[in-house]
């Protein structure tokens, strides 16, 4: 049951507050089955059309009180059609605001909402929240993650945000166990949208709480604000401790002491001479760093003041899981980002691939493939554009799984990081100045007994990119709003072509965009496979800043495995004649030919290779065919003739993926 208080809510310890508004709603004063929206004087739609296929029903068959709550779900890969939305009192850039609801996403479902930055909808995100299938929820602001926790699947469990809105402190906790403090780059709140943002949503909202009070500053008040640290991380990677404080007091602040824990270790130092005014932020750093630790390990941090009596301690120590993960054994994780320099939003993609680059150069490819501008790739943009799930752009895949958006590359990489590839890859080259054509060579060696057509393709990039012509602006939606994104939002819009510079920018596409099937359809571990091909390098592409990307496919259709090789990397491997390039050497003969009973196939091979031979008769019906297995060299085939009538007949024999096709005649 919903109701709108004017009442003080809370004393909070914290703080020095005085109370404006609440909202609380547990759903039972609605009818089951019909839409929240047209029940509701709150409640509303994305589009503002309550009562459609936004809105969504009221449902008895989950409930955290009562009997009744909301449910989610979609059957689209990219959400929907419910989006519902739930309008604060008015737009909150100040004081102390609180939102909580009890949760129930059932076993290896999703779940996501975001909050709003503005009083029109699509405008600002400030907060989104993705409860994702394997049990982890992760909270972002544009490309920065601010949270990241787990929650109990299948069972109800209590969401809460708390901000402060005067100081940029925030935290959330499931379950009243904190998942971290961290400060927001769009400081304000104006609703909540509610949407299943994919085919494998589904869950149930209930008891929907809501609360903003005023906030006064004490004479003496130092806090952190947050960390500046990554939620997850790879085992072993060293990071920077950066701690964000505000001073919320009405003094200044001179002088600290900053002490971490993190995994057994530990660290303090003294700060003086701060002469932090009223309201300051001041970000402070540890002389040494951390190494991420497998496991879910807690960072503690707390911060205490020196020369005067802190009034309110309890916001001086803040605590951050960090998951730091095992990356799989030789393992590249590849992500693929449909741009274009046309395109307002595609800065995102641009800033994520540079982020993860640079963060996990050992594990992490990011390509950028262009549409409708100087770099485009044809075939690539083509391929990119039909996968299944594409809508626009910006959009991208890792491992060439959902399309998703650009933002969201950084939690498909960790999902992927940690999967074992069946499959080692390289590649080796060589490269003609004058044509500038470069013959690739790419190595496979199997990790394990596999079987189904694997394929393999070869992608080029190129770093510093830079162009003078018009085409190579790029539009920036980001220019002067207030959401972050890599200094975009600095940048004007369009941003000229002289201060743009394109990193992973796909210059070369050879083996097809689904890659081109290896000679076999099982192997072997430690079997090693050698693929071939032939390409241009247009010119203007500057050797030293390419990447040359094998990339190995399953039988599926994901990316297995890949590999970044620089020019110099590849040349020094050198060019292999692989399975795909199998010759035969000189003609193939028959003889006797006329024959009755038996004839030999004479052939030679440059390279080992799958041989077998197809007999059709002149209607092109298969009569006999047999497989001689891997051969090399100088080899004599018996091939039985006896069955067959007298007439004229065709032998396709076939080595790896070449064949020669004879004429025979049978005569008895």
């Amino acid at each position: 049951m919903k109701q709108i208080y004017f009442f003080l809510l809370f004393m909070l310890s914290t703080l020095w507050v005085s109370a404006q508004a609440s909202f609380s709603d547990d759903f039972e004063s609605y009818t089951v089955g019909e839409y929240l929206g047209p029940q509701s004087d709150k409640w509303t739609t994305w589009s503002n059309k309550d009562g459609s296929t936004e809105d969504t029903k009221i449902t008895n068959v989950k409930a955290a009180s009562g009997t009744k709550s909301i449910y989610f779900s979609s059957s689209s890969t990219t959400g929907g059609p419910q989006d519902v939305i739930f309008p604060f009192s008015e737009l909150h850039n100040s004081g102390i605001f609180t939102l909580s609801m009890k949760m129930y996403i059932e076993i290896g479902k999703t779940a996501y909402f975001n909050i709003q930055g503005d009083q029109t909808v699509g405008k600002v995100w400030a907060i989104d929240v993705n409860f994702n299938a394997d049990g982890s929820v992760v909270s972002s602001s544009g490309t920065a993650s601010l949270s990241d926790g787990s929650f109990p699947q299948g069972e109800w469990f209590i969401y809460e945000l708390h901000g402060n809105l005067s100081s940029n402190i925030w935290t959330i906790k499931i379950n009243n166990v904190s998942l971290g403090t961290f400060s927001l780059d769009v400081n304000k709140v104006a609703s909540i949208d509610i949407y299943p943002s994919n085919a494998n949503s589904s869950f149930y909202i209930d008891d929907f709480y809501y609360a903003h009070e005023s906030f006064v500053p004490k004479p003496n008040d130092l806090a952190i604000r947050n960390l500046s640290v990554f939620p997850k991380d790879i085992v072993g990677l060293q990071s920077n401790l950066g701690i964000n404080l505000i001073n919320l007091g009405s003094s200044t602040i001179n002088e600290i002491d900053l002490e971490y824990n993190y995994n057994g270790n530990s660290g303090n130092k003294n700060f003086s001479g701060l002469n932090m005014a009223s309201g300051e932020v001041k970000t402070l750093f540890f002389d040494n760093q951390y190494t991420v630790a497998n496991g879910a390990n807690k960072m503690t941090v707390s911060a205490k003041l020196i020369g005067s009596i802190d009034e309110d301690t309890s916001n001086n120590i803040t605590n951050l899981t960090i998951n730091g993960v095992i990356p799989a054994a030789d393992k590249f994780v590849i992500a693929e980002e449909a741009t274009g320099t046309w395109c307002g939003w595609c800065p995102r993609g641009a800033v994520m691939l540079d982020r993860l680059s640079k963060r996990y150069p050992d594990y992490f490819i990011g390509i950028a493939v262009h549409n409708a501008d100087p770099m485009v790739v044809t075939d690539y943009d083509a391929g990119i554009r039909g996968l299944s799930g594409f809508t626009g752009f910006p959009s991208a895949t890792v491992g060439r799984t959902a399309i998703i958006d650009p933002l969201a590359i950084e939690t498909a990489f960790f999902s992927r990081v940690i999967e074992a590839p069946k499959s080692s890859v390289r590649v080796g080259a060589s490269f003609d100045e004058t044509s500038r054509v470069i013959k690739l060579s790419p190595k496979i060696t199997f990790k394990a007994n596999v079987s189904g057509s694997y394929k393999m393709a070869v992608v080029i990039v190129e770093d510093s990119v830079r162009g003078t012509a018009s085409g190579y602006a790029q539009a920036n939606y980001y220019s002067g709003g207030e959401v972050k994104m890599g200094g975009y939002e600095l940048l004007p819009n369009p941003v000229p072509a002289n201060k743009m510079t394109y990193n992973h920018v796909a210059r070369v596409l050879t083996g097809g965009f689904k890659g081109t099937a290896l000679p076999l359809n099982s192997y072997k571990k430690d079997d090693v496979v050698y693929m071939n091909f032939e390409a241009t390098i247009p010119a203007g592409v500057k050797l030293e800043n390419i990447h040359i990307i094998p990339i190995l496919f399953a039988p599926s259709g994901l990316i297995d495995n890949g590999y970044p090789a620089k020019m110099e990397e590849a040349l020094a491997e050198g060019f292999t004649v692989g399975a795909n390039d199998i010759t035969f050497n000189g003609d193939v003969v028959i003889y006797p030919n006329p024959v009755a009973f038996e004839s030999i196939i004479d052939l030679t091979l440059d390279n080992p290779a799958e041989v077998s031979v197809e007999i059709y008769d002149m209607t092109g019906k298969l009569v006999g065919s047999k497989n001689y297995g891997k051969l090399s060299g100088s080899n004599e085939l018996l091939l039985n003739a006896s069955n067959l009538n007298n007439g004229t007949y065709l032998a396709r024999i076939k080595a790896g993926a070449e064949e020669i096709t004879k004429n025979i005649v049978v005569l008895k």
